[in-house]
């Protein structure tokens, strides 16, 4: 209880840890009966019971204060004494409480406030009651994964962990946990285990820790057993059971690995400090014989001489493809590289530092390559882990200086080759574009620890990554068996030990998200042909029994201050599939088919992927509903999930509107063929009942679809691209629901992928182009986040994205689509937003000519993807473009689907660190001026933030809304505001938050 009346739970003055439940503040002291009885109402209670059950009603009038945390509306808990104060969260989250839910904390300094009317900051005397579940280290979480034992005998026996360090031995049924009870139906020649032997050892470091016996029932051969374990300190263990017959002989075993999620132990930095290197070896580039095994695809890059310092240069596209030819060996692959060998050590952290020569239209695409095992006889696979990049010089200033660039390494081989690769394939539009350029490369070890960042995270907003496949976001940090053979990822470790390689790789992740600053991870829990349901994954089958990585990750993320968003990727699932059995017949007969029909009545066009399911249809939304509800009531429960993200989109994502169409046909028939894409019966129904109007044509007719489609065009046009924006919107809320049902407090994130606006040569003004690709804004209103996730390249103008060329007349689109404000209106809601453009990765092949690669001299190809990221400042400005003109609660910077991005640190630290501390709350616009921004909140708490989207430093005066004493949020430099204005200097690319002194 603060002095000026405000009413502070769970912190921030005072870290804690753990959950609290069912606060009552009361302005006198209760009796000891009274509190006993609150004692037994809550003990006596029953999961699966009404919350609130024998509550008495809440007219006493000295109870000031009554939180359950079962309600949570947008960020306020519903307070039911009679006061109904407005209770903020900040920071906190939902999972199990005492009855119901419970307020979760995890986040340092997170917790719940409420400010208390005058009248009622009088106390004479005070009682506080709360139910709390401290976080003791030493009792963390625990995950474990029953795997069935041998069909020996027939006894199907496994055992899973408690959360109390136990574990329990039980059969192994698909329909539950049921005990191992052999009994009547069971044959009389099965031999019953006398006893059983078990064994505990760390996974990591093969050292026992404990080990004891126990008997069954000799007549039932029952076994149930409950062990307390001693306290264990996180990593990863293995336990070992065994059956022993009336000789000793053993009759079966079974073995599982036991997870202990904890924290990983980090110092930390200030944003603005260097991290600590020491210099461990360098290539100068720029010698005739760089030493170092520097090794060339073409064996033809050459030495330039610049203005301001020499550099070595691949051959261009052109010049590669041209020499090739000349070998007989030309191919789409002509992409030259070259690269040098460093020394390592394994389990080391390094950063690689590469200077090069800030020049026009220049794109360098770099790869840290390791061998699996010691290459003493030169037959070791290599292993692609890191894959930065940046582009130079494209819409982004340039001044051919020379720059360095950075990048963390993990290292867990010997030995790292340091390649650059000249990132552009064929020219486009004739343009030869510069080739990759590098003066040095040069090797620092971390000294000590690689560093968190040393920022509050008060604001509770989400920064990070966006990785479509959340195990391959692991692959850049694991060790042995957990890392990306050769680009393709061939090295899954045995699921009998998939947690040992996995946790060690979790905690290099989460130490490189906490130095950059991250606060969250897009993690791609379902995608592709993979996307099924968790019933049908967990707890397996047979001997092929899934690990449940999402719940490691989570409980490791919850233990380090760290959030995951679950984003489901759906792509022709099994479920869906069987859904599609109407023919061409059926479908003109009036049959409801799953998949959507065009206005000539036919199904399964214009998608990549065909057929898609129709993202209409009720038996479409039911079959995805199941999905996010059984990841809600999985994962929900975990206070490190902040929520799920859907991706829809147009023709690929399932459910999905199909808008395949040429990019060469004006806009009238493009918008034709995009409304024609569904006229099915049942969408049709769905858009008269929604109209109110009627249609012509019957069922049956096989002339409906076009008559339907031609009425429409001709009368309701505008209508009928509102109604698809609307019925989009209901599936994300079918989905959002079955979630929120079954992990209430939870964020649902729609995500819309549309590549198909910009490659187009018809346009639209942007609102327009999401209204006619399904995705109007304004009908997303009761969503938190609404991410419209074209698949193009990033705002500066880069040109190259994942599986095609975009023309650069694309290019200026791209720019009006991100900079729109009549777009950004529609977005800025003052609820939660979630906001981000597709920072593509870029897909690419390393090609190897026979006999040259470094330790695997019958490797020609290698298989890896990299990202080219604009250079310095300028890697900043799709996020200070979201910030200019809205106030979204997520970022993600990346989207990728292989190893997660690595560079452009120091910058990212810089950002993050004003990002995390920005508080939460709507913000509206201040004053703009020559791309320049300020928003404000005048509440309580008056704070604003500067945007500087331009790629040169500015120094003017900019109103700010309110006025006062300012501080920066993350410098603590003061900042005088008088009449509502204020002078700023701001860097390129620069983003600073001011926080009322």
């Amino acid at each position: 209880l603060e002095g000026n009346g405000t009413i502070m739970i769970g912190g921030p003055q005072e870290l804690f840890r753990g959950a609290i439940d069912n606060v009552r503040l009361y302005r006198r002291a209760l009796s000891e009966a009274e509190a006993q009885a609150h004692f037994e109402e809550r003990r006596a209670f029953r999961q699966g019971s009404q919350p609130g059950a024998g509550d008495p009603p809440p007219n006493d009038p000295s109870l000031v204060l009554w939180l359950d945390f079962n309600t949570l509306t947008n960020g306020v808990f519903l307070d039911r004494s009679s006061w109904g104060l407005a209770v903020a969260n900040r920071g906190g989250g939902l999972g199990e409480g005492a009855d119901g839910l419970a307020l979760h904390l995890t986040n340092a300094g997170a917790h719940a406030s409420v400010d208390l009317p005058p009248a009622l900051r009088e106390f004479n005397a005070l009682t506080v009651e709360a139910w709390i579940s401290p976080d003791d280290p030493q009792n963390s979480t625990i995950l474990g994964s029953p795997h069935p034992q041998n069909t020996y005998n027939a006894m199907p026996f496994a055992f899973r962990w408690r959360g109390n360090q136990s574990f329990w031995l039980f059969m192994n049924a698909p329909d539950g946990e049921l005990r191992n009870f052999m009994g009547g139906a069971a044959s009389p020649s099965i031999l019953y285990p006398k006893r059983y032997t078990w064994s505990l050892s760390n996974s990591l470091t093969r050292a026992a820790v404990t080990a004891g016996t126990f008997a069954s029932d000799p007549k039932t051969g029952e076994s149930e057993c409950r062990l307390e374990l001693p306290p264990l300190t996180a990593g990863v263990y293995r336990l070992q059971v065994e059956a022993l017959g009336e000789d000793g002989e053993t009759l079966d075993r079974c073995a599982t690995e036991l997870a202990v999620a904890g924290e990983v132990a980090q110092p930390s930095l200030k944003p603005d400090v260097p991290l600590p290197l020491k210099k461990v070896d360098e290539a100068d580039l720029t010698a005739d014989k760089p030493g170092h095994d520097f090794y060339s695809y073409s064996g033809r890059s050459k030495v330039v001489k610049g203005e301001h310092g020499n550099w070595r240069e691949t051959l261009g596209y052109k010049e590669c493809h041209s020499y090739l030819s000349g070998l007989g060996a030309a191919g789409w692959w002509a992409y030259d590289w070259y690269g040098v060998r460093f020394k390592t050590e394994q389990g080391k952290i390094y950063v690689v530092e590469m200077e090069y020569p800030d020049r026009a239209f220049m794109s360098i695409s770099a790869a840290f390559v390791e061998p699996k095992d010691d290459p003493t006889d030169g037959k070791c696979r290599p292993t692609l882990r890191t894959a930065p990049g940046l582009y130079t010089g494209t819409y982004v200033p340039h001044d051919n200086t020379l720059k360095t660039f950075q990048s963390v390494h993990f290292a867990s081989a010997p030995w790292v080759a340091v390649c650059v690769q000249n990132a552009h394939g064929a020219p486009t539009e004739g343009k030869e574009l510069t080739p990759a350029s590098v003066k040095r490369i040069t090797l620092y070890e971390v000294v000590g620890d690689l560093p968190k960042l040393d920022a509050p995270a008060d604001g509770g907003r989400l920064l990070g990554v966006h990785c479509e496949s959340g195990d391959l976001s692991m692959y850049p940090f694991g060790v042995e068996k957990l890392r990306g053979e050769g680009g393709w990822l061939r090295s899954r470790p045995p699921t009998d030990e998939s947690y040992r390689h996995a946790y060690p790789a979790i905690a290099n992740l989460i130490r490189y998200m906490r130095y950059r600053g991250d606060t969250a991870l897009y993690f791609g829990i379902y995608r592709y042909m993979l996307a099924q349901f968790p019933s049908r994954t967990f707890p397996g089958s047979g001997r092929v029994v899934e690990q449940d990585l999402p719940m490691l990750m989570a409980r490791m993320f919850e233990k380090n201050d760290l959030k995951l968003v679950l984003t489901v990727q759906p792509f022709k699932t099994l479920p869906t599939a069987r859904l599609q059995e109407c023919s061409h017949d059926d479908v003109n007969r009036g049959a409801l088919g799953a998949t959507p029909v065009n206005s000539e009545g036919r199904q399964g066009l214009m998608h990549r992927c065909s057929p898609s399911a129709h993202p209409f249809h009720p038996r479409v939304r039911e079959t995805f509903a199941r999905l996010a509800a059984e990841l809600g009531e999985r994962y929900g429960r975990c206070p490190a999930v902040a929520g799920m993200a859907w991706i829809t989109g147009q023709s690929y994502w399932e459910p999905c509107l199909p808008t395949l169409t040429s990019g060469t046909l004006p806009a009238e028939e493009v918008e034709r063929a995009l409304l024609g894409a569904v006229c099915d019966d049942e969408t049709m129904r769905q858009f008269e009942q929604w109209a109110g109007i009627a249609l012509p044509g019957k069922a049956g007719e096989p002339d409906r679809f076009k008559r339907r489609f031609e009425w429409i065009m001709a009368n309701a046009r505008d209508v009928f691209k509102d109604f698809r924006c609307w019925a989009m919107a209901q599936t994300h809320l079918a989905f959002k629901e079955a979630f929120a049902k079954k992990a209430p407090g939870k964020d649902y994130l729609a995500i819309d992928v549309f590549a198909e606006v910009f490659p187009h040569k018809a346009e639209w003004e942007p609102v327009e182009a999401c209204r006619l690709f399904g995705s109007g804004p304004q009908y997303y209103r009761d969503i938190p986040g609404l991410i419209h996730c074209p698949y193009v390249p990033e705002a500066n103008g880069c040109v190259h994205w994942e599986h095609g060329q975009m023309s650069r007349d694309s290019v200026p689109k791209l720019e009006k689509f991100v900079r729109d404000d009549a777009l950004a209106r529609e977005w800025d809601t003052h609820g939660k937003s979630a906001r981000y453009l597709h920072r593509q990765f870029y897909e690419q092949g390393w090609r190897m000519r026979p006999g040259t690669w470094f330790w695997a001299p019958e490797v020609d190809w290698l298989g890896g993807i990299t990202y080219p990221m604009p250079g310095g400042r300028a890697y900043l400005l799709d996020f200070l473009l979201l910030l200019a003109r809205g106030t979204p609660d997520y970022i993600s910077y990346m989207w990728c689907d292989g190893s997660l991005p690595m560079g452009h640190e120091p910058q990212h630290r810089e950002f993050a660190a004003a990002y995390r501390a920005l508080p939460p709350g709507y913000y509206q616009e201040a004053d703009r001026r020559d791309e320049v921004f300020v928003r404000y909140q005048d509440g309580k708490r008056k704070v604003f933030y500067a945007v500087n989207t331009r790629g040169e430093p500015v120094r003017m005066e900019l109103k700010t809304g309110v006025s006062g004493k300012f501080v920066d949020a993350v410098s603590g430099a003061a900042l005088r505001v008088r009449s509502g204005k204020a002078v700023f200097d701001l860097q390129p690319y620069q983003f600073k938050v001011y926080v009322r002194q």
